[in-house]
């Protein structure tokens, strides 16, 4: 415990070994993933203490850390949340509201979760090769993982790439699931792309439509299909960019709309004012008439 606690003038607490040791409050201590702490400097200590055989898992500590940065997340992150749609950033007070506003990005991309649970997976074998027992993560997490990469809302692993990871990695197979379902894998997948570009249609949505209905396979009632369907038609699909000029065009539709309508209200009172006036004009004539029979 002492070594942990070692190089505590580099900002990690002291260990309290009587009531004359100051406290601190200001130290992280948890899962050895934690990116709260830009530093793990518990774990910097244990590997400058000798510890060495740790500096790959707080290489890969940093890693993660670096992918937080604000200006980072960009670029391993989904410009869609899983709601799959694209979320923009509230104005803050004092701010032009009329300015433009960044995305909030979403999850990770496929592609990085896929290399970094492979370097995860290296790191696991390799330590325990040198002799230490280790294990980062479980067998039930990888099945965990698999369904959440086969049914991920915005880009699902038809190529159901995560038991080919684990196979390169440790040369050997885990008694994965077997869908019951009609499932699909990398040919389909290929094929779906294909055929999905001659239509400019997005092939992620296509899988989630076609998902929907393998889901419903078999059921006398298909009690909420609609909403589901209307669901994945409404998420924004494409790439940010043609996202954004959808919503542009579509602001300026409705910008069009609210005009009209005003246009139209507009209208409808000149047209009462009017008759209004042609009410008074018959009425002064008749009364003009009146006056002259009178006369």
């Amino acid at each position: 415990m002492d070594a942990v606690y070692g190089l505590f003038r580099t900002g990690e607490c002291p260990l309290v070994i009587d009531e004359s040791t100051p406290s601190c409050g200001n130290s992280r201590f948890g899962c050895w993933t934690c990116t709260v702490v830009t530093k793990d400097k518990a774990m910097e200590s244990l590997i400058k203490n000798g510890e060495e055989w740790m500096s790959p898992l707080l290489k890969y500590r940093d890693l993660l850390a670096f992918t937080t940065d604000p200006v980072n997340k960009d670029t391993y992150r989904n410009y869609k949340r899983r709601t799959g749609k694209v979320s923009y950033q509230y104005a803050k007070d004092g701010e032009d509201r009329s300015a433009e506003r960044k995305h909030v990005p979403g999850p990770y991309w496929l592609k990085y979760r896929q290399q970094w649970l492979k370097d995860l997976l290296e790191i696991e074998r390799d330590l325990n090769a040198q002799g230490h027992r280790i294990t980062l993560i479980t067998e039930s997490e990888l099945h965990a993982i698999r369904q959440e990469w086969l049914k991920d809302p915005n880009e699902p692993d038809w190529y159901d790439t995560l038991p080919g990871i684990y196979r390169e990695v440790y040369q050997r197979d885990l008694d994965w699931v077997v869908d019951d379902q009609s499932r699909f894998d990398a040919s389909d997948a290929d094929l779906l792309v294909q055929i999905a570009q001659g239509f400019d249609v997005v092939p992620e949505m296509v899988m989630k439509l076609i998902e929907l209905e393998v889901s419903m396979e078999g059921l006398s009632r298909r009690q909420g299909i609609f909403d589901k369907l209307g669901t994945i038609l409404k998420q924004d699909w494409g790439s940010l960019e043609e996202i954004q000029q959808q919503q542009a065009a579509l602001q300026k539709r409705n910008d069009r709309d609210i005009h009209q309508e005003e246009i139209t209200r507009l209208e409808a009172e000149l047209q009462v004012l009017q008759r209004r006036i042609v009410d008074a004009s018959e009425s002064s004539v008749l009364v003009g008439e009146e006056n002259e029979r009178a006369h």
